[in-house]
């Protein structure tokens, strides 16, 4: 099957973590009764959220969505009942890979909206690679979602409520609308009960599809979902501490003595997190005679970054301002 994917990225996604957008279902059906020519919206929502995000992201669209539904494979049953069935989540899997396989990121964080929510959990429990979800207004318990609508039973679809223990290990963080009338915030809460690995949280100001934005904002930059991620991942951009190799200049260099001392160091812009500290904590060997009183407190260092906090594709080591405590 043919999808459509579409990609943004404002650094290279190599070693990183890649954000992958999945959409609602968009128009499967006209006037509630009639199965639509082409499910796709003109605007999907996600879409506006992506462009909010600083990291690399990609839109992964659903097969025969997006001007796709004249395929040949493509049947109304793809996009009503059978919107969340096999060949749609293996498709979409298989997508994803090819584009892990390309870009090699480190982790990826999956961000489903609305029935792009029972999708990335699906395609989360396939993954190989280390993978965080956060889900938007999704209707994670499908049958309470259609008995509330008193829409028609989605045969052949994947329902999360009916087999949670699937989904279990899988890190979850889900966004629920407290005025969504599309999809009620009860149903998200009585599926996360029995999940140790997932958290709600509900959202005054959202609906099913206003507002957004905002709170979308605010998530990109606590991001919550780094805590659950390889340690490697945690500390880029962030203030850490870490065992570092110093080269001091020849004038500066002890004779056979050295001492253990903590210093403040200011990282090179390349290697700041946007709107975070430039500045970490780290632990030297600096020579003893540095100690003395009546020397100077700074001294202009190279210092050999842990690997776990460079940049890729850039030097490793950086000069850096030390001051002795």
């Amino acid at each position: 099957m043919r999808l459509r994917s579409y990609a943004q990225f404002t650094r290279a996604a190599r070693g990183e973590l890649l954000h992958v957008y999945l959409g609602g279902d968009g128009r499967p059906w006209l006037k509630g009764r009639y199965p639509a020519r082409d499910p796709s919206v003109r605007h999907p929502l996600v879409l506006d959220l992506m462009r909010l995000d600083p990291g690399p992201a990609v839109y992964l669209g659903r097969p025969c969505y997006h001007g796709l539904a004249a395929q040949a494979y493509c049947r109304p049953l793809l996009w009503t009942m059978q919107r969340y069935s096999e060949p749609i989540i293996d498709a979409m899997r298989d997508a994803l890979r090819q584009l892990v396989t390309r870009w090699q990121p480190r982790a990826v964080l999956l961000v489903g909206y609305s029935g792009g929510g029972v999708l990335a959990l699906a395609i989360a429990a396939q993954m190989t690679l280390p993978v965080y979800v956060v889900t938007l207004g999704s209707n994670l318990d499908v049958r309470a979602w259609t008995d509330y609508h008193g829409y028609l039973p989605l045969v052949g679809s994947r329902d999360p409520a009916r087999s949670p223990a699937r989904y279990a290990s899988l890190p979850q963080l889900h966004l629920q609308g407290a005025r969504d009338a599309a999809v009620p915030p009860a149903t998200t809460v009585r599926y996360t009960a029995a999940l140790p690995n997932s958290a709600v949280r509900l959202l005054q100001e959202a609906d099913h599809r206003c507002c957004w934005s905002a709170p979308w904002q605010r998530l990109l930059r606590e991001r919550p979902w780094l805590s659950r991620l390889p340690g490697d991942m945690r500390s880029r951009g962030r203030a850490s501490s870490a065992a570092v190799q110093v080269r001091l200049p020849g004038d500066m260099r002890s004779r056979g003595r050295a001492s253990s001392a903590a210093v403040q160091v200011r990282l090179p812009g390349d290697m700041r997190s946007r709107g975070r500290a430039s500045s970490a904590a780290v632990q030297v060997r600096l020579p003893g005679d540095m100690r003395s009183r009546g020397r100077a407190s700074s001294a202009a260092v190279q210092v050999r970054l842990p690997g776990d906090m460079r940049s890729r594709g850039r030097a490793s080591s950086a000069a850096v301002q030390a001051v002795r405590r």
